[in-house]
């Protein structure tokens, strides 16, 4: 009795193990492909050298963003050097969204980009083609003056 007890249990589990596993040799859904619009260059970025500087204001660093319809806005904003030029790139594998921040000062040889100050960038990147799937997002740091990029932030939106 107790040999037939344990050979049911065991079928029990099997079965029920099978009926949970749902996994018909699809492949998982993926997230939709998002079109970066654009990015516009706010804050200091507006200010280039030998502009006189508004006195900071040192704000923390912050990331937000907002959906509208099938439009994706990400908020970056980071306290850095002064006069800094920036380019912002983005790239999407499956649901993993990354935006590099990439400061380019010393791409161009002998270049003096920095001023002796603190200041607030702010970046807004739009992507369009947002279906309401949820995306793992890095933001990334590039600086020239740094060995290694600098992870900013890691969410999971919406």
């Amino acid at each position: 009795m107790l040999k037939q007890f344990k050979v049911l249990l065991i079928w029990g589990i099997l079965i029920v193990g099978f009926m949970a596993c749902n996994d018909n040799g699809s492949e998982p859904p993926t997230a939709a492909t998002l079109s970066l619009l654009r990015t516009e260059y706010g804050g200091c970025n507006e200010y280039k050298g030998g502009d006189i500087l508004p006195k900071a204001a040192i704000q923390n660093d912050s990331l937000s963003w907002e959906i509208s319809d099938d439009t994706l806005k990400i908020f970056t904003g980071i306290t850095y050097i002064c006069c800094a030029p920036f380019d912002v790139e983005s790239e999407q594998s499956g649901d993993s969204l990354k935006i590099m921040i990439r400061d380019t000062c010393g791409e161009i040889p002998h270049e003096k980009c920095y001023c002796k100050c603190i200041c607030y960038y702010t970046f807004l990147t739009i992507f369009t083609g947002y279906s309401g799937d949820r995306y793992h997002l890095a933001v990334w740091l590039h600086s020239p003056r740094q060995a290694q990029d600098s992870l900013l932030w890691q969410v999971e939106i919406p």
